[in-house]
Parts: C-alpha cells; structure tokens; sequence
C-alpha cells in the first residue's frame, strides 16, 4: 500500500466539504415549482418560507397529509399535538448531516487515498470505528428527525418525498448490512490470509520472491528491498519510514529496475545492511480452481457502498430540485379552501363586523390570493422601520401595496415591470406637460387628471398615513415612499386582482385614450377591436397561461401584441419590449434594438397572418412616421428654435399662441396620426390625424411664424413636400 499523495489527501478533504455543503443547502421538506403549477399556489400558502421549502405552514401540512391531493380533501386538517422544538431540529439535524458527511468521508477516503486493492490486510481500526460511531449517530438522529416529519405532515411514505425516503432508507440499511460483513467477517479473513501468506517471516531464512511481499515494513514486518539479487535491510533507514521511500518506492519489492530511473545508483544500497540472497522461486503448486478470496469480495462490497453513497445523494438532490415521480393533472384551487393566517382573519371579522371595505372582503373572496391563503396581512404588513409604517389595531401595516411588497411572491413579474416604461410614468412630473397642467391649469386639475395615469408623488405623515397631495393614487409609475415606481393595482384591480381585468381592453383605455393618445378609440375602430367584441365570448380572458392560438384565437387585445405568451414565448411585463418606435415625442425616433423590437412584434402578428400581409403593414406604417416627421415635425420644430433664437418668444412656455399652436400639432394631432397608422386606425390616421396636422401646420403655424418673424418659413416651404402650394 502506497502512502497517500497530499494532492489525494486534498481532493479528499474538498469533497467532503463540497459534499456538506450540498447537504446543508437541501430541504426538510419537498417543495418544488411543480406543486406550485399543480395547486395554482405560491409558496408561501404552504411554506413559512416565503421562497418555498422549510417548515410547513398549516395548509402545506394538510396538503402532505390529505396525499398531496388540491383542493385539500374535506375533514383532511394539519396534525396537532406536542412537536419537537424547532431548536432541536435544527441541533439534530445539523449533527445528523455532519456525521453522514463524515461517514460518507471515511469510505471516500479509503476509495480515494487507501485504496481498496491495497488494503490487503483489513480496514484500519480508526476508519473501522469511525464509520460505526456514524452509522449509530445517523440512526439516532434520522429517527428523532423521521419523528418531526411525522409529527407536521402526518405522514412519512406519501408522496415523491415518501417514495425517495423509503428509497434513501433502503440504500442506508444495505450500507449497514455490508459494514457489517465488512467489520466482522471480511475483515478477519484478510488479516488471517495475511498472516498465512508470511507466518512470521524472518531474515534469515531463504526469502524468495514470493515471499518478498510479506517484508513491508507494516504491521511490525521488517522492511526488505532486493536489488540485483541481493537482500538489504532497510528497516531502521530514515529514508524508508513506513515501508516507502520517497513515496514512490514500497518495501517488500524488486527494486532493480527501479534503481535504472533514479538519480542515484545501487551504491546507495551501501549504507544499509546486505542481510543475504533473493532465492530462486519455488515451484508452483498445483493450481486449483479459483475461489473467491475475502480480499476480493472486500473489493466488490467496497465498490457497492460507492455506489449507494452516489444513490442517497441523489436522494437528497431530488428533495431540493428533482421533480414529482406522479403526475397530476393540475387542480384549480377555489375559495374558501385555505383558511387565512390568524393576522388576516383578524381584519377579515373586523371589517366584516364594522361593515367597513365589506365589498372589498366579498371581491377578496372571489380573488385567486384568498384561493391561495394570501389575505390582508401578507400584502399590506409593514416593518415598523418602514416610512409608510402605520400602527393600526395592534398591527404594523401600510395603506399601499407597492411593487416591492408584490414581488414578495411574484419576483419576476415585478422585475419586468421595472424595467419598463410603464414604471418611469411618473418622470412627467418633470415634463413639459405638467408645466402645462400645474401652472397653466392648476394643481388640482393635475392630481385628479395627469398624475392618475402617470402617478403621482405619495408623501405620508408621522403617522405613516399618505396625504391628500399625492394619494389615493394608482397611476402606473406612482413614486412610492419606500422608494419603488408604480402600482399593480393600476392593471389587477383590487381586491379581486383579476387577470381577466387586466387583459380587458378598456383597463388600458382606462388611460390610454382621449385627445392626444386614444389608443382605446382606435382599436375599438380597428378590424381587432371589432372582431374582439364580436366575439367576447370566446376569449377565455380568465383562463392560464392565456396563449394566443392555444386558449383563444378571435382578436388580439393590447395585452395580446404588448405583453402576452405566443406559442414559445413566456408573457412579459415590460410592455415595451415589441415597440420599435417611440410616438409620444415632437419628433419620432427609432427604440434601441428597433429590429428585435419589431421581431417580436411580428411574432405575434404571424400568429394570424401571413407574412407578407405583416411585412408590407410594416413597410407603410414606417412610411407614415417619416411622412409625419419629414414635412411636419421637422420643419415646425425647427421654426420654433429659429424663433426664439431671434427673441421672439419669451423664455415662458405657453404663454404665447403660437406655442399653444406647435403644442397641439405634434402633442395631439400629430400623436393621433402616428398611433392611428401603428393599431390600422384609418380615420385616425387620416382625418383626426394628417388632416388635422396639414390643417394646423398651414393655416396655424405658418401664418403665426410669419408674422412674428416674416421669412422665418421661407426655406422649410420650398421643400419638395411642400410644393403643392405653388401654381
């Protein structure tokens, strides 16, 4: 047997460790994103955890102990009585995966380091007792924790987890067996073979080549080296601590070809003791048939516990990420079947009692979050450190519900929305339009008109309770105290919280709509609107995912070409993800990355039509921008500049007519135009839209310009779009 290698030892001593830390990071309990699928639930209806796995919450142990089955079956309710206190879980199990590391260590090292062909003579007494104190400890402690597991789900064997238990608990008892046979039997057979093989060897009888090996300087043998037929004693050399030399060179062996590749020659031999001759062998017994040794079957054991050890780590992946071993079809949760934390059924009786929001309580009733257990206090629960902490009843809540608080369950969602224009509605805050609202209008007229759409500011008091200057309030990019944009609720109405509201049309027209952006009207004139309330029936607006072609065909909605799933394509919030052009401006321009905008626009659009329809829409619709921008935008724009670089215009904005004219041009009729030729609008992109430019920009603007600064339109009018105007 060869002494380990540091570079083995290392590679041992790093699994173990990658091997503890794979084990800490599993899960108590079974929890995966498919259960979630199946129930329609999110994780913290069944786990404290609000990520998912850990200790269940009351619903969660139902749904183990009613077979994983949703709805819960009736009269099927969470196990009660004394429990094991979650400090002496967590002690218990925190031992229990220490010592399997260091079970599981122990047959790594003796595979990695020892080696089993060369434990020729037993398993080393240290290993032997390390790996039966392990085997008790994890006996000991897997059933204390087996015990726990009962005791919240009521039930051991149900389920993926109770199959994958039985089958870590199979591997574990096949493991004990083999140690036993190991440690009680095979291990005496090979020190006994051993001993066979060189009963008490000595030097000076005749040492044979066969016998050689028994001189290894292990286990209180002398260490024995021949070189060119010669015998030499190295025991008490330095240089041979252990039977090894350099470790490399064993004890117990030939070295004369060995001697060929060293830096040194066999004059070395010198400087230990010659004790005589390598003897010829001896002659070969009559062969018998071949048994199988304990050494051997040592090998072959010692191998099956490699590959249980592999099994049981398996076991514990799929606790944490496998998947369920039975597929269910997905059941649809319905109200009333979870019951609400204790916090939430104490606003639900209050409100209920005082007959205070009570329409609210019946909306959340109906909604998907009471379906899911998630009631007034998981959304509206606050830290006292928060700046919209409010005391209320003997709890810590908030009057708004912000993106943040959302994206305790719904993360992504809250991401895409973040990244989207919708959120940065409230930079019109700083705009020239609220210049207009604010101080051409007045600031009542703002925080009832513009910011209801756009969002305002909301500022609270002392108390935590918002104030009447920016609240209530559900504008889309609505700047929260806790420093997030936007409200949820702008689209999922509370407190039903319906994806059918938020895939209505008229949820978007709720702003989308009036003089200087009707995207409502012109869809509703579009083939698309039409088709849409033709055929209302047929949208399945409530259904998941909501894929168009597969859950509904009739006509797409905004939500349909902006945000929703394609076949192959997951929804997403940033609504501004397949738009490549911006019309909001005085002059259109082209989004970054307009082309992959575009594709995505597209594959929405060859979901029902051809691609030579779409492409050419795309063409003409492009053509209407540049048409927009080239003879109008453009030249009004820049007659503007030329005007108050000549010190015609006030530095005030507004209050000249001539700057109402620019304003409504490319703010209402020039938006009108663009958005109509974007959604097949033709009316709004003929007559409220072009028309109406040509209308404002010739017989308006032109005039004004000139007769503030005669001449100052002379070089935009001769441009070639303008040549109609001469005889």
């Amino acid at each position: 047997m060869r002494r380990p290698s540091r570079y083995l030892t290392l590679v041992c001593v790093a699994f173990i460790l990658i091997t503890l830390l794979a084990a800490l990071a599993g899960s108590g309990v079974f929890a995966t994103a498919d259960y979630a699928r199946r129930t329609g639930q999110p994780c913290p209806v069944c786990h404290e955890n609000p990520t998912g796995g850990g200790t269940l919450t009351a619903t969660g142990a139902a749904f183990v102990r009613g077979g994983y089955q949703w709805p819960i079956p009736p009269g099927v309710e969470a196990p009660s009585g004394v429990r094991i206190p979650r400090s002496v879980r967590l002690i218990v199990g925190y031992i229990h995966l220490v010592t399997a590391v260091i079970w599981f260590g122990t047959i790594f090292y003796v595979h990695i380091v020892l080696r089993p062909k060369e434990l020729t003579s037993g398993i080393p007494r240290t290993e032997r007792r390390l790996g039966w104190a392990s085997i008790v400890i994890m006996a000991v402690t897997g059933t204390i924790l087996s015990i726990y597991r009962y005791q919240e789900t009521g039930s051991l064997f149900r389920g993926t987890w109770g199959t994958v238990f039985v089958i870590k608990l199979a591997q574990y008892g096949i493991m004990v067996i083999v140690a036993a046979v190991v440690t009680t039997v095979l291990d005496r057979r090979m020190r006994a073979a051993r001993r066979a093989v060189a009963p008490a060897p000595s030097p000076t009888e005749g040492i044979t080549p066969e016998t050689l090996s028994a001189f290894d300087g292990r286990e209180g043998h002398r260490a024995i080296v021949a070189v060119d037929g010669k015998l030499y004693d190295v025991t008490e050399s330095k240089l041979w601590r252990g039977g090894v030399h350099m470790r490399k060179h064993e004890a117990g062996r030939d070295l004369t070809e060995a001697l060929k590749g060293a830096p040194h020659g066999p004059e070395v031999m010198e400087r230990v003791p010659m004790i005589g001759t390598l003897q010829p062998q001896a002659a070969p017994a009559k062969a018998k048939p071949p048994v199988w040794s304990a050494h051997r079957i040592f090998i072959v054991l010692a191998y099956l516990n490699l590959f249980l050890i592999m099994g049981i780590l398996l076991c514990v992946a799929w606790w944490k990420w496998g998947f369920p071993l039975r597929e269910a079809p997905p059941a649809v949760a319905l109200p009333g079947q979870v019951v609400p934390s204790k916090e939430s059924a104490q606003c639900i009786a209050c409100h209920t009692q005082n007959a205070l929001l009570r329409a609210q309580v019946v909306e959340w009733q109906r909604s998907k979050m009471a379906a899911a257990g998630v009631g007034c206090y998981e959304c509206h629960r606050a830290m006292v450190t928060d700046v919209d902490a409010m005391a209320h009843n003997g709890f810590t809540v908030s009057v708004l519900v912000t993106p943040n608080d959302c994206a305790r369950c719904h993360i992504t969602e809250a991401k895409q929305f973040a990244a989207s224009r919708h959120s940065r509605g409230g930079d019109i805050l700083a705009s020239l339009d609220n210049v207009l609202g604010e101080k051409v209008e007045g600031v009542a007229a703002t925080v009832l008109g513009c910011q209801q759409c756009h969002g305002s500011q909301v500022r609270v008091d002392a108390q935590g309770i918002p104030l009447p200057d920016g609240w209530p309030n559900t504008g889309i990019g609505r700047i929260n105290p806790d420093g997030s944009r936007g409200a949820c609720s702008t689209c999922h109405t509370r407190h039903l919280f319906s994806v059918a509201v938020a895939r209505e049309p008229s949820s978007c027209g709720n702003c989308h709509l009036g003089p200087d952006h009707p995207q409502k009207e012109i869809y509703e004139e579009s083939k698309h609107g039409v088709n849409f309330v033709a055929n209302r029936a047929q949208m399945n607006l409530a259904v998941r995912p909501w894929v168009l072609g597969e859950d509904y065909s009739a006509a797409p909605t905004c939500a349909t070409c902006h945000m929703s799933a394609l076949p192959g394509v997951p929804v997403n919030h940033d609504v501004g993800l397949r738009i490549a052009w911006t019309l909001r401006p005085v002059i259109s321009t082209r989004q970054e990355n307009w082309e992959v905008r575009r594709e995505r626009m597209m594959q929405v659009c060859q979901q029902c039509h051809s691609p030579g329809f779409y492409q050419n829409f795309f063409v003409q619709f492009d053509h209407a921008v540049d048409l927009y921008n080239e003879k109008f935008a453009q030249p009004a724009q820049a007659i503007m500049q030329r005007l108050r670089q000549a010190g015609t215009l006030t530095p005030l904005e507004f209050d000249e007519p001539i700057e109402w004219t620019f304003y409504l041009l490319w703010h209402h009729e020039g938006r009108r135009a663009r958005h109509g030729a974007a959604m097949m609008g033709p009316d709004y992109v003929q007559w409220h839209g072009f028309f109406e430019v040509a209308d404002r920009f010739y017989n308006e603007l032109v005039p004004e310009a000139e007769a503030l600064l005669p001449g100052v339109t002379e070089s935009f009018l001769q441009e070639p779009y303008h040549q109609w105007r001469q005889p």
